[in-house]
């Protein structure tokens, strides 16, 4: 007799969408991964203490997916171990504080989530959000870093960094 390699399909409890049109799916080992850095790092008790009903499991799920929706995708990092690639998305919760969602690649706009930290600080930078009027150039609003999440696909295309222009303080808003 031969044995035959089975892999079992992993457990899904959840899927959403973020902004940007990815799937996020939450699967029983991402949601066991995630309830593990509970203890270990206090932000993500503030993170699922909203949610809490007495059910901590359903308590995480639900924090996920209402992070999950304003969530947009930041980059792609590789695991050094395991040479996997593991996409970022960013999102702001009610209570201003910035996140990120680290998700396994599964396919092309598909990804599971593997674990949820907050932000690493960086130097605060200030945005604008550009809109090109016919017959007047560009017009240019300051968007904070902490509301770009909640924009949307559509404006986030035309966000870019501000420069020092001296007195020209617009820009043409190019994509990113």
């Amino acid at each position: 007799m031969y044995a035959t390699k089975t892999t079992a399909k992993p457990l899904l409890l959840w899927r959403g969408s973020t902004l940007d049109n990815f799937t996020l799916q939450l699967t029983q080992s991402g949601l066991s991964q995630v309830m593990a850095h509970l203890t270990k790092q206090p932000y993500l008790k503030d993170f699922v203490a909203g949610n809490y009903t007495g059910n901590l499991p359903a308590a995480v799920a639900s924090s996920l997916a209402r992070l999950t929706q304003d969530a947009l995708y930041v980059g792609t990092i590789s695991d050094p171990n395991s040479n996997q690639k593991i996409r970022v998305f960013e999102s702001t919760t009610e209570s201003g504080s910035d996140y990120q969602i680290l998700a396994l690649t599964v396919s092309k706009t598909e990804s599971t989530i593997i674990s949820v930290r907050l932000v690493p600080q960086r130097e605060e930078t200030e945005y604008f959000l550009g809109a090109v009027i016919k017959g007047l150039g560009t017009i240019a609003t300051k968007v904070a870093p902490k509301v770009l999440p909640k924009i949307g696909k559509a404006a986030s295309r035309t966000l870019q960094k501000a420069r020092p222009l001296g007195r020209r303080t617009l820009q043409k808003a190019r994509p990113l």
